[in-house]
């Protein structure tokens, strides 16, 4: 279950990072907003992945 987690949790760092370097270098605001949505995307996929491994930690799973 922790490998799971933990693979998820870096594909969200990936597409958080992506999608920065992304939206840094395109230049139509189109491209930006939906590079910026795959940033937005990652950090979530980062920040619920490493709650649920604390969680999981805590509960002792």
């Amino acid at each position: 279950m922790y490998g799971l987690v933990f693979a998820g949790t870096v594909i969200g760092v990936l597409f958080l990072v992506g999608g920065l370097a992304t939206a840094q270098r395109v230049r139509y605001d189109d491209d930006r907003d939906t590079a910026v949505r795959f940033a937005v995307g990652g950090g979530v996929l980062v920040v619920g992945g490493i709650a649920t491994l604390i969680a999981l930690w805590g509960f002792g799973f």
